[in-house]
């Protein structure tokens, strides 16, 4: 995967190092369910920065995945979940990227009894009340999108 990710406190002078996490996906997740994470020391929730290979540098805003997960049973009678996000980033340079926020879309199949998590490489096609259900949460969230 090419994208990047980290946390960063807002204070400056704060010192503390950010929660170790396993992935991208435990982060999305972990966020999405979680307003309050990730939480620093210093009592301050830390800004998670996406850095994307093509060049788009921006703070994650929000995220979501739907209420359902979608699964089937697959060869040898696995379960495979499917894991469609939405994430809303804020671009760093308005300038090249314009004002308005870009919406990202990673994926997951997670697989099996082990939960094997294997990342989506290419653009995703969403069930239409899987689509309808993120931008659901995300107006919520007061987007007008």
């Amino acid at each position: 995967m090419s994208t990047e990710w980290f946390f960063k406190c807002p204070d400056k002078l704060c010192k503390e190092y950010p929660p170790p996490i396993a992935g991208m996906f435990d982060m999305l997740k972990e966020k999405a369910e979680n307003s309050d994470f990730p939480k620093c020391n210093c009592s301050r929730l830390y800004d998670i920065f996406i850095n994307f290979e093509f060049g788009l540098y921006g703070k994650l805003l929000h995220c979501f995945y739907p209420s359902t997960i979608p699964n089937w049973r697959g060869r040898y009678n696995q379960k495979w979940e499917y894991y469609p996000f939405l994430v809303i980033v804020d671009p760093d340079d308005k300038e090249l990227w314009s004002k308005n926020y870009y919406l990202w879309f990673p994926y997951w199949h997670v697989v099996g009894t082990k939960k094997l998590k294997k990342y989506g490489q290419w653009a995703q096609c969403l069930d239409t009340d899987v689509f309808v259900d993120l931008l659901r949460q995300a107006r919520e969230k007061g987007y007008k999108l």
